[in-house]
């Protein structure tokens, strides 16, 4: 037999690698939250219920919305260029001035005194109105005037457009005239306003209007007085621009010029001014006419949401005499006027009554003696406008109180609360008198519901359950009191129901009672009796059964006694022991009292401390426990750990201490792997040749585990050979399968360096051992080094040869190295959990020492 001598190199691990196996893990499950001081059985399901259609009457003088649109340029934005001419235009709530400013169309003889208003409701300027014709601006057929009745216009900011026509001039050198427009209530002047004359004929309809700057002596406008009187009475004195023909600020003068006109009176002003009062001598022709003319803001601020009749009315005079008295002595007077509609909801809200006992009977008023009864008031709408009110219940008798807050269903008894954008609110009072509050309804006599919003077109039911004892008659009255609504014009007004006489009420009450679990499924049945109407529930106890089973109350379906049936919900629960086994003996116990039956134990957890020499960890930390649905106990699977220290001696030196390595929370018995060696240390071998390669955990806790090693380069196993270095592998794959090539990495490059001091034959062999995680092995098919050959399979259970697979063949070099870049690692199958698995590579340098 041949004599060998073998150096076993340094050995290494392969670095740690962590595989997670998918769908092995369950997946987390989140609970819904629970809002603070409240519990689930709190918590009331979202309704579901829509309210009932009634057909809506109808509205009279309906309501209109929109600022009707703008057309081409407004004509007094164009008269501000300072043209002599009108040109031909229109505006928003304007008309087209070229024709319909003149007094031609309007079966008015030319020259009279005219004041008239053009209008556009809504956004369609079909929709138009001109106080001298109807309709369409341009069918100069119509004779006026007329005054148009308008729609309440539910958005701000309607405007219209006027022109007053003063008394024409008299004289050949001219005449002193008087013009003077006032504005009703609730309207105000907006914008420029414009004074120009009149002049021309039908044959020349682009030469009818004229600004005064047409005249050769435009310094007769600074003659004009212009008075402006205020809404306080008060009068603000200011003039008219000489260039452009608006009314304007004292501080400009009237001094105007081609490229400044714009010292306007402000709207600020204007929003206060009642009256435009124009007075002085003029240079006017014989027959001119003059003309004051501008927008104004319908009442209310342009919202047109005040009904009533509105005057604009024109004062205007000339005196030939140049005196401001005889003019106005001799002035007329003209107006233009128009209606706001007021709407008129044509529908009403009517009601209709109900009664039943607590089962849902029908009852009859004044000859009904039970304790309880349900009144079900019925509203129906039929407006086209929400309307709000209170609705007032009171039961009739301080004895008699509500069973439960009042209900809002439909007619199909479903609950509707959810249609109202703001329930409700509801004050209850515990005496008839409404002297004093209460919160809790089945206290209350009286229950106050405010803020109720009736919605149009619809019905709605409120659902009352009254309980009590009385010996004389009791008559429950019911109202509600519409309130007023001046943006609707709505009046207050009350709804009152029929009476709801009951007869004396029995003192006491019985009934059945019927215990089910949470599937609805009948679990036993029992009775109340003599029960005080209105009593409390809350002493209702659990049933006690022959099954075995112990229950609980959950919740009971109603929370007094009425004489009706109740419905009790109730849950099973046990009693009994946790018990912590490990291997079928009971380590600790810890008892638990009426738990709910199915409820996950909470705070599971091994016993501290040492029991029969072992420390204990639960055996699978992921598995939970329920409570049993009948008394007993729940077992829990402990698995035993141990620590301590393993102490690697050095054989050659009287089993020195070389190095001290603690571990913790490991298997009894369980093989150490990976082994650690220090630095510079290989396993020894005994006086037989052997090697001891594996060691194990102890059996009991607190124990020392020793390793024999001996120096890499002690006794005569060197021979001039030496493993320099060598390759840890490692992978951080986090998920890998059966049909999975994983492939780990060399440390340092995979370089494995060797000496052969003496030059003699040697051979080099490679060979790792199981990967293991908690004493579990992974399945491993093959793992084979990547080696400048090809790959080799290098796993230890697929080699022949005790020393693994030879990596380097009979070398002589005294110095070498080779590259091991990798392993490629398969697997059998995916029977594996997840965790971090570890093992060892054996490098073995050998030599045969037979020439």
């Amino acid at each position: 037999m041949k004599n060998k001598k073998r150096l076993q190199a340094k050995v290494h691990h392969v670095a740690l690698a962590t595989v997670v196996i998918a769908g092995l893990i369950a997946p987390a499950v989140q609970l819904a939250p629970v809002f603070p001081g409240m519990s689930l059985q709190d918590v009331k399901a979202a309704t579901t219920g829509v309210l009932d259609t009634v057909t809506p009457t109808g509205v009279t003088n309906p309501t209109v919305s929109g600022v009707a649109a703008r057309m081409s340029a407004d004509p007094i934005a164009v008269v501000v260029d300072g043209k002599t001419n009108w040109s031909a235009g229109g505006g928003g709530n304007t008309t087209n001035q070229q024709l319909s400013g003149d007094p031609e169309n309007y079966s008015v003889e030319k020259g009279s005194p005219l004041t008239r208003m053009t209008y556009a409701e809504n956004t369609s300027k079909t929709n138009f109105w001109n106080t001298y014709q109807p309709k369409d601006p341009y069918d100069d057929t119509v004779g006026g005037p007329i005054v148009p009745n308008l729609h309440v216009n539910t958005t701000a900011g309607q405007t219209a457009f006027y022109q007053s026509y003063g008394t024409p001039v008299i004289g050949a050198n001219g005449s002193l005239i008087w013009l003077k427009v006032t504005l009703p209530e609730g309207m105000t002047f907006k914008g420029p306003q414009q004074f120009a004359y009149y002049t021309g004929s039908a044959s020349d309809p682009t030469n009818r209007y004229r600004n005064y700057v047409a005249d050769s002596n435009k310094s007769k406008l600074n003659s004009l007085t212009v008075n402006l009187t205020m809404k306080d009475g008060s009068q603000k004195v200011v003039r008219i621009g000489n260039y452009s023909g608006h009314i304007v600020d004292n501080t400009n003068t009237g001094g105007e010029t081609a490229t400044n006109y714009s010292n306007d009176v402000s709207d600020a002003v204007w929003a206060n001014v009642k009256s435009i009062e124009i007075l002085g001598t003029t240079n006017l022709k014989a027959g001119d006419q003059p003309v004051l003319m501008g927008n104004v803001t319908m009442p209310n601020n342009g919202l047109m949401t005040t009904p009533g009749t509105y005057t604009i009315t024109g004062e205007s005079g000339v005196s030939a005499k140049l005196s401001v008295s005889d003019a106005k002595n001799n002035g007329v007077t003209t107006k233009s006027a128009f209606n706001i509609m007021q709407p008129v909801d044509n529908g009403a809200i009517t009601n209709s009554t109900t009664y039943t006992d607590a089962t849902g009977n029908a009852v009859t008023s004044g000859a009904y003696t039970g304790n309880v009864a349900v009144v079900n008031d019925k509203l129906s709408d039929s407006r086209s406008l929400n309307s709000t009110g209170t609705y007032t219940i009171s039961t009739g008798s301080n004895t008699v109180h509500f069973a439960k807050a009042p209900e809002y269903v439909n007619n199909a008894g479903a609950d509707v609360s959810g249609t109202f954008k703001t329930l409700p609110t509801i004050t209850y009072y515990t005496d008839l008198a409404k002297t004093t509050t209460t919160t809790d309804p089945t206290k209350a006599v009286v229950a106050v519901l405010s803020n109720f919003t009736n919605t149009a077109g619809t019905s709605i039911n409120v659902k009352s359950t009254l309980v009590g004892s009385v010996s004389e008659k009791v008559t429950t009255k019911r109202s509600f009191n519409i309130d007023a609504d001046t943006s609707q014009w709505l009046s207050a007004s009350v709804l009152n129901f029929d009476d709801f006489v009951w007869n004396a009420i029995p003192a006491t009450v019985s009934g059945n009672i019927t215990y089910v679990d949470s599937a609805g499924k009948t679990v036993s049945t029992g009775k109340y009796t003599d029960k005080q109407p209105g009593s409390s529930t809350s002493d209702i106890t659990a049933p006690t059964t022959t099954d075995g089973y112990r229950y609980k109350v959950v919740s009971v379906d109603k929370s007094t006694y009425d004489g009706s049936d109740i419905k009790v919900t109730v849950a099973k629960i046990a009693t009994g022991n946790i018990n912590y086994v490990y291997n079928g003996k009971t380590v600790s116990s810890t008892p638990f009292t009426d738990q709910d039956a199915g409820k996950t134990v909470a705070n599971v957890a091994a016993p501290a401390g040492t029991v029969d020499g072992l420390r204990y960890k639960l055996a699978d930390a992921t598995k939970s426990y329920a409570y049993p649905d009948k008394d007993g106990d729940v077992n829990v699977d402990l698995a035993a750990i141990v620590s301590g220290t393993i102490e690697f001696v050095d054989a050659d030196n009287n089993n020195a201490l070389v190095q001290q390595q603690a571990f913790t929370d490991q298997t009894p018995g369980a093989q150490i792997s990976p082994l650690m060696l220090p630095d510079g240390y290989v396993l020894a071998v005994d006086a037989n040749g052997d090697v001891q390669s594996t060691y194990n955990y102890p059996t009991t806790d607190a124990q020392v585990v020793t390793v024999k090693v001996q120096k890499l380069t002690s006794g005569n196993r060197n021979d001039g050979m030496e493993l320099t270095e060598v390759p840890s592998f490692s992978s951080d794959k986090n998920t890998i399968g059966a049909s999975d090539t994983t492939t780990l990495t060399a440390t340092k490059g995979g370089v494995l360096s060797y000496l052969n001091l003496k030059g003699q034959k040697a051979d080099i062999y490679m060979s790792a051992t199981d990967l293991k995680s908690n004493g579990s092995a992974l399945p491993i098919k093959t793992l084979k080094a990547n080696l400048s050959a090809g790959l080799a399979d290098v796993y230890a259970a697929n080699q022949t040869d005790g020393y693994g697979h030879m990596i380097v063949n009979d070398t002589t070099s005294k110095k070498g190295s080779l590259t091991i870049p990798d392993l490629q690692m398969t697997l059998s199958n995916n029977n594996f959990a997840a965790g971090t698995y570890s093992g060892t590579i054996n490098y073995t340098m050998v030599s045969d020492d037979l020439n």
